[in-house]
């Protein structure tokens, strides 16, 4: 690990867990944030969590007690990058 703490918020949809698996690939320590909310993102998380050592939390970005309860558990978080959408 390089000791970053980057946060991916969106990290189970598709461009989500590549950019997950890119930082992992870094040395970040790389944290999850997902509601699982579209199809497939189940699948892309059980292939982070059996790739990559990552923490995932189920929460949405539009509540923000998800989002304060990934920053309040790791207050050392140095990167946040926001990947979550709804495509239609």
């Amino acid at each position: 690990m390089n000791g970053r703490k980057t946060l991916v918020i969106g990290g189970a949809g598709f461009i989500g867990c590549n950019t997950v698996g890119y930082f992992c690939e870094l040395g970040d320590e790389v944290l999850v944030l997902d509601n699982l909310s579209r199809r497939g993102t189940q699948n892309n998380l059980e292939w982070l969590q059996e790739n990559h050592d990552i923490q995932f939390y189920c929460g949405d970005i539009r509540n923000i007690a998800d989002i304060d309860r990934v920053l309040l558990d790791h207050p050392d978080t140095g990167v946040v990058i926001h990947l979550a959408a709804q495509t239609a």
